[in-house]
């Protein structure tokens, strides 16, 4: 199959905080604002990008036994043989860290001609008209406001122990937060598939809760698509922040340019 090379160069940023053990419901004010920062970064660097729109979500656990086992592990102190203990995290984070996706979507009704390629006939991605301000009844809208948001996220997220995925459309939409698995969380990978071309599918790791299906980094071809549109993507933020006199690596939080994954 050839590879749309369009599709491995769309961009995508994960904005993680400095601090390892601590996810954004227990950040500082001063993380946060660091997080806003560059949020809006992200979103005008999209802008500048065939006139590009953010959707923002984060997957997030409570510190746990898995952030304490990351802390003893750094500092040598991790005993071996385990504890026994359930470990209860997030189920859609890969890894413990926090962290807070910037989608990319289009401007535009854009076909994708890998998922064209595998169906026999045109898929057209709907763009950022697949998204909505809303959720289900099972989202927690939750006030932005730096100075009070994390202490609103922990208190939505305390009735699922404090594991949550939060979703925003653009820097100053609404800003939801809900279950990791659960009806607005399945709504949430459906419209990511739409605005995409993409499909979104029952995944028995999650229990049966929906998940977005991105094409594999296995073909070597749209591997190495993929790590040249990064590399170019990582010169275009620098060059883009150093233009408005920023420095990304100053910030009190980290960001990353990578291909994105599944939810």
């Amino acid at each position: 199959m050839t590879v749309d090379t369009r599709r491995a160069a769309r961009p995508h940023a994960l904005i993680v905080p400095r601090s390892h053990r601590d996810g954004w419901s227990s950040a500082t004010a001063q993380e946060l604002a660091a997080c806003h920062t560059a949020m809006t970064l992200v979103a005008a660097w999209y802008r500048g990008l065939d006139g590009g729109h953010v959707v923002f979500s984060a997957n997030d656990s409570a510190p746990n036994l898995d952030y304490l086992r990351d802390v003893e592990a750094a500092g040598g102190t991790l005993a071996g043989g385990g504890t026994g203990v359930a470990v209860t995290r997030n189920p859609r984070q890969e890894v413990q860290h926090a962290h807070l996706h910037a989608f990319y979507a289009e401007r535009d009704r854009t076909e994708n001609h890998e998922s064209s390629a595998l169906e026999g006939h045109p898929v057209i991605g709907a763009g950022h008209r697949a998204f909505g301000a809303a959720l289900g009844s099972d989202a927690v809208q939750v006030e932005p406001d730096i100075t009070r948001l994390a202490a609103g996220v922990s208190a939505a997220a305390r009735p699922w122990g404090g594991s949550y995925c939060s979703y925003q459309l653009g820097v100053d939409g609404p800003f939801w937060v809900m279950p990791a698995l659960g009806p607005s969380m399945d709504e949430f990978n459906r419209r990511l598939a739409q605005a995409d071309g993409l499909k979104a599918e029952l995944d028995p790791k999650l229990g049966g809760a929906v998940n977005l299906v991105r094409p594999t980094l296995a073909d070597a071809e749209r591997l190495h698509a993929a790590q040249r549109a990064t590399a170019e993507q990582r010169a275009s933020f620098e060059t883009f922040t150093a233009q408005h006199g920023l420095n990304a690596r100053s910030l009190d939080v980290g960001l990353a340019l990578g291909t994105p994954r599944a939810q």
